[in-house]
């Protein structure tokens, strides 16, 4: 905060550019602390000050309603949020036109949060529009890219379209298995994908296929990931439930018709 009272100190009007900048980055390393209240409260100061110099049709003032309304998304009210994430999305499309990775972050988070809110058309339109504008201009790579094609992979498969989800997931494991000059290895989002690929499968009927990769994602995570880890817990349950019902002969919607108990596993 020492930079805030210097920059108060050079100006006779607290309404200034500099200090709004130190609003925001007050609030910015506050919220980082976990102190979300008080982050919350910097960025307000931040774009009522960026309101007043800078308009709404700017690139700043758009980041301060982003933050505004990132924070309140992490307060777990996205009610208020969405106000804010919608004008930071609609001034940055202003300001730079649609094919821009600003306006992809804008449209990416906005998806998120009505996936929060349990709006999931809007959420997949949303984060679809942003991975086409990643993919074109931060190419297929990026992390952010990959970000998206996980984000979409998971989303898909909670609304149960497990053909997109794993179209996604397919995508996803082979953008990071084809670029390995560009990318460092990234063991937990590979393992991710594979085992999104064998649920998939698995959700579609596929026992056998989805087997084989949800047993090259434990063998993954075994080999580059501390063991004991929720993820790999996951990957076995998965694992068995794909073999249950496909020795069991059921369908994906039917439900197991087994019991665990001491002596093992036995048909009811």
């Amino acid at each position: 905060m020492k930079s805030l009272e210097i920059h108060k100190q050079l100006v006779s009007d607290d309404r200034d550019v500099w200090i709004a900048n130190d609003y925001n980055n007050i609030g910015h390393v506050l919220t980082n602390m976990g102190r979300l209240q008080e982050g919350l409260e910097y960025q307000k100061k931040a774009l009522t000050m960026r309101q007043v110099l800078q308009g709404d049709n700017n690139y700043e003032t758009g980041m301060s309603y982003h933050n505004v309304g990132a924070v309140l998304f992490l307060l777990g009210r996205p009610q208020e949020a969405l106000p804010y994430l919608k004008k930071a999305s609609d001034i940055w499309v202003s300001v730079f036109g649609e094919r821009h990775p600003q306006v992809a972050t804008g449209w990416h988070d906005l998806g998120c949060l009505y996936r929060q809110m349990a709006q999931f058309g809007e959420a997949v339109e949303l984060i679809e529009r942003a991975l086409n504008v990643r993919i074109e201009i931060l190419k297929e790579y990026h992390p952010d890219t990959l970000n998206s094609y996980n984000v979409l992979a998971d989303l898909c498969f909670q609304v149960q379209d497990y053909e997109k989800s794993k179209m996604y997931y397919t995508k996803l494991y082979s953008v990071l298995s084809e670029y390995p000059e560009k990318l460092d290895p990234n063991y937990y989002l590979q393992t991710l994908a594979l085992g999104g690929i064998g649920m998939t499968n698995s959700m579609l009927g596929n026992y056998n296929e989805g087997e084989i990769y949800l047993r090259k994602a434990i063998e993954l995570c075994r080999s580059q990931m501390p063991q004991n880890n929720q993820l790999l817990a996951g990957l076995y349950n998965n694992l068995f439930s794909t073999i249950v019902r496909r020795d069991q002969g059921l369908k994906p919607n039917e439900k197991l018709r087994i019991s665990i108990d001491t002596a093992g596993f036995r048909k009811e």
